[in-house]
């Protein structure tokens, strides 16, 4: 593979991506300051390394084994982890021969390794185990993946916890619950969540986040 390195960043790729990786690392170098800045970070303690994968098999070895940890299971949509402390994820060309990404554009997927380096930081001061409903929620919310967004949240706080990625609609509900969160509380109440996203009362959250959408509808509607 080659390789690209400065100083926050490694890039692996082939050849063949080489336009690509740069245009990657050109996003990583500008959000790096902003999503550190939000994790009251200074800096990381060593260069995240992004591998672009260019053999889907290849990716899906590296990651199975990390789901089959969670109880998960693999699915298409799957184009970008950080379980091992590095940023994997599948090239543009990859993405664009899965069913659930095949119309993706360069710019939606260039927000994909700034979603993944918001979970990079987010490891650097989590306190206990992580909770996907929430770290997926903050990431999306962080990068701006308002698209995400739905209208009810159909899981109980149970399904949510201990069974996120094999859930319908998950990221989106994951986005909207944190951006109820973001709406509520002030940068540093969200950090401490960060640090210790236990300390939600998830149902609660449902709940009332369930109640405002419903009010939002019933306003959307009666226009």
């Amino acid at each position: 593979m080659k390789k690209i390195e400065n100083k926050n960043f490694i890039l692996q790729f082939d050849e063949k991506d080489k336009d690509l990786a740069n245009q990657v690392q050109a996003v990583l170098d500008k959000e790096y300051s902003r999503i550190l800045k939000w994790f009251d970070l200074e800096s990381l303690p060593k260069k995240t390394l992004i591998k672009i994968y260019n053999n889907k098999e290849e990716y899906k070895q590296n990651l199975i084994p990390w789901l089959e940890k969670e109880g998960a299971q693999y699915h298409d949509w799957m184009i970008a982890d950080t379980y091992d402390g590095n940023i994997n994820m599948l090239s543009l060309d990859l993405c664009r021969q899965t069913e659930a990404h095949n119309d993706i554009t360069l710019d939606e997927f260039l927000i994909t390794p700034i979603h993944e380096f918001v979970h990079v930081c987010h490891r650097n001061i989590i306190q206990e185990k992580n909770l996907s409903w929430f770290s997926e929620g903050l990431a999306t919310q962080l990068v701006g993946q308002d698209y995400y967004k739905t209208n009810h949240i159909p899981y109980t706080a149970k399904e949510l916890q201990q069974n996120f990625k094999n859930l319908d609609g998950s990221y989106r509900v994951a986005y909207t619950l944190v951006g109820r969160l973001l709406e509520k509380y002030s940068h540093s109440e969200m950090l401490e969540f960060a640090k210790k996203p236990s300390k939600v009362n998830l149902q609660e959250l449902i709940d009332e986040t369930n109640s405002c959408l419903s009010k939002e509808n019933e306003l959307y509607y009666s226009k």
